[in-house]
């Protein structure tokens, strides 16, 4: 791809993300977090298998790429909203701060891992990608039922 096409890609990837977090704040401020969640899991499932099963189309990688950077900074939005959901006030920062370290980590050994899995195949880091979001959204609902056991203890 040319530089203008890499520097379109990160313009209109970045300006999604943007709009997608604001759009998901409100969605979850206004009617609850949970669709937007699961949603947000499912569409970063969704890029990473497409992406994964033709990497090398471009036109393929700028739009699920774009559709998956918008759904990962929206989860990245809505972390907070999820800590309050599980997390007493007083631990509230202090998990959050785990859930970044966590999050950072994650980022870095996928890179790394990636790196490895490309000189296999190009798609294979996205596949592997892919499956560890859809593995995200099965482990989500186990969360969504300790976040209602939390606001039952809560309520109680």
């Amino acid at each position: 791809a040319s530089h203008p096409t890499i520097a379109l890609y990160a313009t209109v990837s970045s300006v999604f993300a943007t709009l997608a977090q604001l759009a998901v704040g409100r969605i979850a401020d206004q009617a609850s977090w949970k669709a937007p969640t699961a949603g947000a899991y499912l569409l970063l499932a969704a890029s990473s298998f497409a992406i994964g099963a033709r990497p090398d189309g471009l036109w393929s990688l700028f739009v699920w790429g774009t559709l998956g950077l918008g759904a990962a900074w929206s989860l990245s939005t809505l972390l907070p909203t999820l800590v309050s959901k599980v997390a007493a006030p007083a631990q509230q920062g202090r998990v959050l701060g785990y859930v970044h370290l966590f999050w950072n980590l994650g980022m870095i050994l996928s890179s790394l891992i990636g790196g490895y899995l490309f000189e296999a195949w190009p798609g294979l880091p996205l596949l592997a990608g892919g499956l560890a979001a859809a593995l995200a959204l099965l482990l989500f609902a186990g969360f969504v039922r300790e976040a209602n056991r939390c606001a039952g203890i809560a309520a109680g």
